[in-house]
């Protein structure tokens, strides 16, 4: 059971990896927001983010951000950027996306 080029301790890490299924990153931006009473036009201001960036992170948690998008949505929330990500199950991906890739 070995992948062709990858030394055995890699394949077995490999390998187990499958087994139990990917971790994706999700952004806790809009729920962060809601809970503070922040309307995405405000946060928008706040944040010096566009408004139309805003608005997909609201519609797309899974939506790729830059470091610097991700703090400033920190800085604005006034909360560690640790706080407007989270990992989920693979299958809770699928399931809130939609996708199969």
């Amino acid at each position: 059971d070995t992948i062709k080029g990858l030394p055995r301790f890699l394949t077995s890490c490999y390998s187990s990896e499958k087994k139990r299924g990917r971790l994706m990153l999700r952004l806790r931006v809009k729920e962060v927001a809601e809970a503070k009473g922040l309307s995405r036009m405000k946060l928008s201001q706040k944040a010096e983010i566009s408004y139309d960036l805003i608005k997909e992170i609201f519609r797309d948690p899974y939506r790729v951000v830059t470091t610097d998008t991700l703090q400033r949505l920190a800085n604005a929330l006034r909360v560690p950027a640790t706080e407007l990500i989270e990992d989920v199950p693979e299958e809770q991906w699928r399931r809130e996306t939609g996708r199969r890739d």
